[in-house]
C-alpha cells in the first residue's frame, strides 16, 4: 500500500495541508485546511482500496495456480 501512486499523493496533501495550515499565515487558510486534509484522506482511502483490490486478485490468482 506504501508504494501505492494515490497513497503516496494522498499522504504528500496531508503533509502540505497541516503545514500550510498550521505554519503558513495565508488568507483563506480557514478554507484551503479543511479541502486538503479531506482531499488527501479521500487520495489515502483510495489508495488503500486499490492496493487492497490487487491483494484479493493476487490471492484468487495464486488459488487457481494451486487448483490446478
Amino acid at each position: 500500500m506504501v508504494m501505492d501512486k494515490l497513497f503516496i499523493a494522498g499522504v504528500s496533501v496531508l503533509g502540505l495541508a497541516l503545514i500550510t495550515g498550521l505554519f503558513v499565515p495565508i488568507e483563506g487558510a480557514d478554507v484551503y485546511f479543511p479541502i486538503g486534509v479531506l482531499a488527501a484522506v479521500l487520495l489515502i482511502a483510495a489508495g488503500w482500496y486499490n492496493s487492497s483490490r490487487k491483494n484479493v486478485q493476487r490471492t484468487q490468482v495464486q488459488r487457481e495456480i494451486d487448483a490446478s
